[in-house]
């Protein structure tokens, strides 16, 4: 039977903590540069109020990180953040207690109507980038990304290698436990923008801004680059500590074994790097080939390297081939150059060399991807991939 999860809530120092702890009745890690009696309603003898002092000047990243490594120093499992600001109301708390208990491996996040609220056009906005960035880099479509209320396992908090501050660190946790595998559970809240005392939350909103879009541009790269294999394990940390050689190993193998489950896959990923590479498409076969491979799930290394078919010693011999099919199979003679370098006629022949190019690209494309799907029959490759 899994024991109860031991809840506490963290939050920057302020009037607050003492509010949550009063109508919550939650324990209180209160994190900021103040002196112990400086949250209002702090008793001397009330021992589930805490007020710590960080090292240094924090942001909200680094405040979040210090009280859950303090609630973990004390023996909690679970940590409920809490924003600074007014928009909602702390009685929502209990049933985030409720569903950790029901779940206590998922991250809890507290998700909001912004437009129902009242709140402002600008956070309303602002909101919807975030949820944009956070679906193009997990598939995973919440609602909200930005709300400071959530819950946090602190066993998989510790494990998860975020290294984004200020505004930008909750965000980070959310796409790499996600990446590690661990379940996202929305949980509703009532927020309300339009009374007098309701305003954006502090921290900075525009150093805020600038935090995030740089972690998100991050973090897609990775998303589109990085096989989902190693992305979990890297959120994990699993690489880490591991001999160099042992630790390559393992990133070559995932990288050219992704989206590579059977003959036929392998066979693809091989025709559309030789398409792209032979397809008059100068100066952007390998940008091509890796958005495609991308958009149909094939392996992106595996074009990537056929791709690169038109290297600079095949590249003239590309060149006037296309050039010579496409005028044969418009004119039904063959293309004399007398002497002169053949590629020095394409600008006179350019439709020419576009048909002969594009039918050269499939006809290697399908010779490309029969012999591959072949090798891959006769040697086995399915099993072989079991195996390793």
């Amino acid at each position: 039977m899994t024991p109860e999860p031991r809840i506490c809530v963290v939050l920057p120092a302020s009037a607050l903590a003492s509010a949550v702890h009063a109508r919550a009745n939650f324990p209180v890690i209160a994190v900021g540069h103040v002196a112990m009696d400086a949250v209002s309603g702090k008793k001397a003898d009330d021992q589930d109020l805490i007020v710590v002092i960080p090292p240094g000047r924090q942001d909200k990243g680094g405040i979040l990180q210090f009280g859950c490594e303090e609630a973990g120093r004390r023996g909690f499992t679970h940590v409920i953040t809490v924003d600074t600001d007014d928009s909602y109301s702390v009685d929502v708390l209990p049933a985030f207690e409720r569903i950790a208990t029901e779940t206590p491996d998922a991250i809890l996040v507290g998700v909001r109507d912004l437009k129902g609220a009242g709140s402002p056009v600008l956070l309303r906005m602002l909101a919807r980038i975030s949820v944009f960035w956070f679906r193009l880099t997990t598939g995973i479509g919440l609602s909200d990304t930005q709300f400071g209320c959530r819950c946090y396992p602190l066993d998989v908090l510790r494990r998860l290698r975020v290294s984004s501050g200020g505004r930008a660190f909750e965000i980070e946790a959310l796409i790499r436990a996600s990446w590690a595998g661990v379940s996202l559970v929305e949980v509703p809240v009532a927020a309300v923008y339009h009374e007098s005392g309701s305003r954006l939350a502090g921290f900075g909103l525009f150093a805020g801004v600038l935090q995030s879009s740089h972690m998100h541009a991050k973090l897609a790269f990775l998303a589109f680059c990085v096989p989902r294999v190693l992305l979990a394990m890297s959120a994990r940390g699993d690489l880490e500590g591991m001999p160099f050689l042992v630790r390559l190993r393992i990133i070559v193998r995932h990288v050219f074994q992704d989206n590579v489950d059977t003959p036929l896959q392998l066979a693809l990923a091989v025709a559309l790097g030789l398409f792209c590479g032979i397809a008059p498409i100068w100066g952007y076969q390998m940008a091509a080939a890796a958005l495609l491979a991308h958009k149909f799930r094939l392996n992106k290394a595996i074009a990537l390297t056929a791709s690169n078919i038109s290297f600079p010693l095949m590249t003239p011999v590309i060149l006037a081939a296309g050039l010579y099919l496409g005028y044969f199979l418009r004119t039904g003679q063959l293309l004399h150059f007398e002497g002169e370098n053949p590629v020095r006629l394409i600008p006179l022949y350019v439709v020419d060399w576009l048909i002969g190019s594009l039918i050269l690209a499939g006809f290697a494309a399908v010779c490309g991807g029969l012999l591959a799907f072949v090798l891959a029959r006769v040697f086995g490759y399915s099993r072989v991939k079991e195996a390793t």
